[in-house]
């Protein structure tokens, strides 16, 4: 199944705004889980709320506003061989269905170094965001079972995973 970028891109640049992001995924709990030395990548960075806590040590794209480094989506983004000890995706892998998600993830763990982890907000399968245009978003239903499934085949352990509101599934997974 195909997704309809455009559509989404445009949702997320003309209609979305932050917020609810509560305990497990608001910037100052996530930033308790970086190191003082570690390189950040924030894939779908939104307004990039990191920028100003981390500096040089983020690296941040999106594919539909302009607050990160590229305006760029995962599928087209070119890391040049660098790998970070941190990479967030705190909402932006959340689109379409398995056979849009299994190689978006797949990606997305070439970006870390073996030993880091990846730090994931994911909407399981909900169109809450109290718009009409999310009505037509095709949201992954995201569940803990695709968590480990996922983890699992791209050579990742998930070491901690919980709901953050019952709203959004709050993941860390570590590559090994």
């Amino acid at each position: 199944m195909s997704i309809n970028k455009k559509q989404i891109y445009e949702y997320f640049a003309r209609s979305w705004l932050p917020g609810g992001n509560l305990y497990y995924t608001s910037v100052n709990y996530i930033l308790s889980l970086i190191g003082p030395e570690d390189e950040v990548l924030d894939v779908g960075c939104g307004y990039n709320p990191f920028h100003l806590h981390l500096g040089d040590r983020l690296y941040a794209f999106d594919p539909a506003l302009y607050y990160g480094n590229e305006l760029t989506d995962v599928e087209n983004f070119d890391p040049k061989g660098k790998q970070w000890d941190v990479v967030l995706c705190l909402g932006s892998i959340n689109f379409g269905d398995i056979s849009v998600i299994r190689p978006q993830v797949e990606k997305v763990v070439t970006f870390v170094k073996p030993g880091g982890k990846i730090i994931w907000r994911q909407n399981p399968g909900r169109q809450d965001h109290g718009n009409k245009e999310c009505e037509d978003i095709d949201f992954f239903p995201w569940s803990f079972v695709w968590n480990h499934q996922l983890a699992g085949e791209n050579g990742c352990k998930v070491t901690d995973m919980k709901w953050d509101n019952d709203r959004r599934i709050f993941s860390i997974w570590v590559k090994e």
